[in-house]
Formats: structure tokens, C-alpha cells, sequence
């Protein structure tokens, strides 16, 4: 797999279950380690850095959000993330109350994340990978649960992430949620990047994309960019990746 993904953009993921856009993933945050071939984040070989270092650049929200949650409370679940991270106190009031706003969790955040539907304690748990701004947010299966209001919002608030400066990688088989969200798609099968580009692009490459596609990106005007690496960018070289397929 070779493929950039650069701060300042939504990537889309998609593919065939079994296609390896998990474990690809699972690279970008050293959970898994290339057999072969790199990972750069900001330029530096992801091999030199510990696991616990890249958690706090690069944020993977996994398929179960029940995984991040251990608190009394939703309030306390972003807390213990400011707590692991590092943040000062004035940091951390910053950090939760923006989150809290962000992602709508006000009239949670004192109601035990247990108690919450799927897709509420979905929000509380990227709530809490965004305490602390991570340079690079991933969501695997990110609208798992949420009804179509959520969905919207969880779009935009991913186009505002990578405003700001940040990469955001998103895998889902939503392809309506995908198109609308994606500045650039990367199409796996067997392990292998098979399309890369803009939703139009994948849209005159794949035509069984056609329908979402052409409803959902109307009115995008989308160019590849060609900057150097910089900061929030990770650089993935080599041909192929270890961990033995999707973890699907």
C-alpha cells in the first residue's frame, strides 16, 4: 500500500469486507507494525515511537464504542482522557467544554455512558479521542447507530476537524455518509489501494458507486494536493503491510 494522507483532509475508506481497511488503520496508530516497508507521521518512521505516543497523535475510534468507555459519568469519560494525555487543568476545562459542545454531549454529561443508546455512546467516545486534539482522527464504522440527523452532524463536524488543520480518515460501508463527507476516496481489495481520488473520480472508475455518488457529492469541486508532508500528514510506502488481513 502506498497512499498520503495529508492534514487538512477527509480520506474515505472503503472496500470489501476482508479488504484490509482495518488493519491498515491500525498502522497509522502502531497498533500493527509494517513487515515491510513505512509509516511517517509528520515525517518520523512510526517504528521509533512508542504505541502510547502515537494514541495521543493519531485517534482510532473503533467499531465498538462500549471499548473507550469505563466512567461514572460522560463527563468523567473526557476527563480520564485529559488525565492519560498530559493536560493542565486549563487545557482540560478548555478541551471538555468544546467537546461537550461540539458533539451535543451537554445533556449527557452526567448520565453514565452505559445508560446511553449505540449511537450516543458513539459521540461520547469520540468525544473523548478528541480531548487533547490529536493531529490525525480515524473512525472505523463511525455512524454505527446514529440516525440520519446525527449522520449530518458528524459530517460536518469531520469537515471542521480537518479545517482546522487536522487528517481525518474515515473506513464505513455508509456510502452515502462517505460521498458526502470525503475529499478523497481509497478503494481496497485484497490488501491493495485499486482507486484513489475525488468521489468523482471513483465514481467514473467504480460505476456500482454511481448512485450514492452522484446524489451525495453534487456540487463538490475537489482537486488532489500535491504539498509537501507537513505537519498532521502520514506518508505510508512500501508494498505491502503486516497483520494478516481486515480485522473485520
Amino acid at each position: 500500500v502506498d497512499l498520503e494522507l495529508r492534514a487538512g483532509d477527509v480520506i474515505v475508506l472503503v472496500g470489501p469486507n476482508g479488504s484490509g481497511k482495518t488493519t491498515l488503520a491500525r498502522h497509522l496508530n502502531g497498533l500493527l507494525r509494517p513487515s515491510t516497508g513505512r509509516v511517517l507521521l509528520e515525517g518520523e518512521d512510526t517504528a521509533d515511537r512508542s504505541v502510547a505516543d502515537l494514541a495521543s497523535r493519531v485517534a482510532l475510534l473503533t467499531q465498538n464504542p462500549s471499548d473507550y468507555l469505563f466512567e461514572r459519568s460522560v463527563e468523567a469519560e473526557l476527563f480520564l482522557t485529559a488525565e492519560y494525555r498530559g493536560l493542565t487543568p486549563e487545557e482540560t476545562s478548555r478541551d471538555v467544554d468544546g467537546v461537550m459542545h461540539q458533539l451535543g454531549l451537554e445533556e449527557f454529561m452526567e448520565r453514565f455512558s452505559w445508560d446511553l443508546s449505540v449511537g450516543q455512546r458513539q459521540r461520547v467516545a469520540l468525544g473523548a479521542l478528541l480531548v487533547g486534539a490529536p493531529r490525525v482522527l480515524v473512525l472505523d464504522e463511525p455512524t454505527r447507530g446514529m440516525d440520519g440527523a446525527h449522520k449530518a452532524g458528524l459530517a460536518g463536524m469531520a469537515r471542521e476537524l480537518a479545517a482546522s488543520g487536522r487528517a481525518v480518515v474515515v473506513i464505513t460501508h455508509d456510502r452515502e455518509f462517505a460521498a458526502q463527507v470525503a475529499d478523497r476516496f481509497v478503494v481496497l481489495e485484497r490488501g491493495s489501494v485499486v482507486v484513489e481520488g475525488s468521489p468523482w473520480e471513483v465514481f467514473e472508475e467504480r460505476p456500482t458507486y454511481s448512485p450514492v455518488l452522484w446524489r451525495a457529492t453534487e456540487g463538490l469541486d475537489i482537486a488532489p494536493d500535491k504539498r509537501p508532508l507537513g505537519p498532521g500528514d502520514i506518508s505510508i510506502d512500501g508494498k505491502g503491510t503486516s497483520g494478516g488481513g481486515s480485522q473485520w
